[in-house]
């Protein structure tokens, strides 16, 4: 049985953080693994 998408949005939430850089990087990070991250300058909208 698959897990309700708010409890996945909630756990990945808690997993994982983000924040942009002045440059306007976006950094997203595992909470749980501080060298473990994602530096982008192109933000592309995930569609469902």
């Amino acid at each position: 049985m698959a897990e309700p998408a708010e409890r996945i949005d909630s756990e990945i939430d808690e997993k994982y953080g983000e924040f942009e850089t002045d440059d306007g990087d976006l950094i997203v990070y595992d909470r749980d693994d501080k060298a473990a991250w994602i530096q982008s300058n192109t933000v592309t909208p995930v569609e469902q």
